[in-house]
């Protein structure tokens, strides 16, 4: 029961908060993710970004495969390892593996969520699921993530954001993803990718879109 450069973009730019604000990222880890051959670096690009100028952002990260694993829980952003390529593309000993358990990953996250809220955090609380749009091996229904994250959004006043990169085959099945778990408009940030050649600069929009997000959680602007 649900009870690249050494000066930082533009949106970055300015950014500092005193006040803590929590951040759940969920990342796909799917074999998919291969086809994206940049994806190490570009995170490793954001990531250095984000942790010079959100230095009192709390981060728990979760690897998205046919399960859900814990790789970080409420660490700092400047403690988020980076990513090795060598270990991400490493064949049966890499991190990529199995499909995508996008309606898994929205129930575990509001699940994180509401422990936050339960022990008392008061700030800003946000749910960012970043994937490439293959959604499979689910254990759980569709519809039950819909009530998870309809009591995360109206309850526990969580923002919630998908984020990614698809390539247009994907894209149908993932609108009937987010249809039956009713993500809004607003926080569907997906961008599609037309070829190969254009797949490494949508993916670099769709990180940068992610650190834009989290600097609106955590300045509340």
């Amino acid at each position: 029961m649900i009870n690249r450069s050494d000066i930082a973009p533009d949106w970055i730019q300015g950014l500092r908060s005193s006040t803590t604000s929590r951040v759940i990222v969920l990342r796909d880890q799917s074999s998919s993710m291969a086809w994206v051959p940049r994806f190490p670096e570009i995170w490793n690009e954001q990531l250095a970004m984000l942790s010079a100028f959100t230095p009192e952002t709390r981060v728990s990260l979760y690897s998205i495969t046919s399960s859900i694993k814990k790789l970080e829980d409420d660490a700092a952003l400047s403690s988020l390892a980076t990513l090795n390529p060598d270990l991400w593309y490493g064949g049966a000993g890499g991190m990529l593996s199995g499909g995508t358990a996008l309606g898994d990953a929205i129930i575990h996250g509001c699940q994180k969520a509401k422990q936050f809220r339960r022990r008392g955090h008061k700030g800003a609380l946000g749910i960012f699921l970043l994937t490439d749009g293959w959604s499979k091996n689910d254990s759980h229904s569709r519809r039950l993530a819909r009530k998870w994250l309809e009591y995360a959004r109206r309850d526990l006043h969580v923002t919630f954001r998908m984020l990614g990169f698809v390539h247009p085959r994907s894209k149908q099945p993932l609108n009937i993803f987010t249809k039956a778990v009713n993500i809004h408009p607003t926080e569907n940030k997906i961008v599609s990718y037309s070829s190969e050649e254009t797949r490494d600069e949508t993916m670099q929009t769709s990180l940068e879109k992610l650190g834009e997000e989290i600097q609106l959680l955590v300045t509340g602007s």
